[in-house]
């Protein structure tokens, strides 16, 4: 019973390292950018204990949408593909046009989203669809938490990337775009939430870098959440 239990485990857990591995090279990559919604830049401070954090936001300027829709492009083109804008995700449609596994994050179309995705592939010819998923709606699009320790903070962002196949909306692989674990050069304020001019330019030009590296990634094959904390 032992040996049957551990062969079906052994078989369950090869399967789930074998897929979503696809390398994509020379294709057609249909991208939508997500319309910003919430689209605020919110900071929190963690102090020692509860009573001493502190928290600030405010607009980003550009919105997310935009820089989003630059550094994925950059992204699908270094990989040695070519990025095919398919206009802009409505925020408050995502649940209606697709649903999210928990268990795998994997994505499926609902007969609305099928719909929807088949009118923007009527003038777009494209190979796959790269398309970003919210967690919630009412969480900020980006967030920093400092901690009390220079070592203690990360840079998160709201944003799943999801890889269908166009042809058969086959969900193929997905990625998290946050910072976490590659933010150690940036050192920020200890005394107050909110970093200054200078450290927000630094935060944002590190989050559309890992944005930029994350596109890369999926379309190499490198999906999931594992971060790389080799970047500039």
């Amino acid at each position: 019973m032992l040996r049957t239990i551990l062969i079906t485990l052994i078989v369950v857990l090869s399967g789930c390292a074998s897929t979503q591995n696809e390398k994509l090279a020379s294709k057609r990559i249909g991208v939508l950018t997500l319309e910003s919604h919430n689209n605020q830049f919110c900071y929190l401070y963690k102090g020692v204990t509860v009573f001493n954090n502190e928290s600030e936001s405010e607009e980003l300027s550009p919105s997310f949408s935009d820089s989003y829709n630059t550094s994925v492009a950059k992204g699908i083109t270094k990989s040695g593909n070519l990025s095919v804008s398919l206009g802009k995700l409505p925020a408050h449609k995502i649940s209606s046009y697709f649903e999210r596994k928990e268990w795998d994050h994997s994505v499926t179309l609902t007969q609305e989203g099928r719909k929807y995705i088949e009118s923007l592939l009527e003038t777009n010819q494209v190979d796959y669809i790269l398309l970003p998923w919210l967690y919630d709606l009412d969480r900020c699009m980006v967030s920093v938490e400092v901690g009390y320790s220079d070592l203690e903070y990360a840079l998160d962002s709201n944003v799943q990337l999801h890889l269908l196949n166009a042809y058969n909306f086959q969900h193929m692989q997905s990625r998290q775009v946050n910072s976490i674990n590659s933010m150690r050069p940036i050192y920020l304020p200890k005394d107050k939430a909110a970093p200054t001019a200078t450290d927000k330019a630094k935060l944002s030009e590190k989050l559309f870098i890992e944005l930029e590296d994350d596109v890369f990634r999926l379309l190499e094959g490198d999906c999931c959440y594992s971060k790389r904390n080799d970047l500039p």
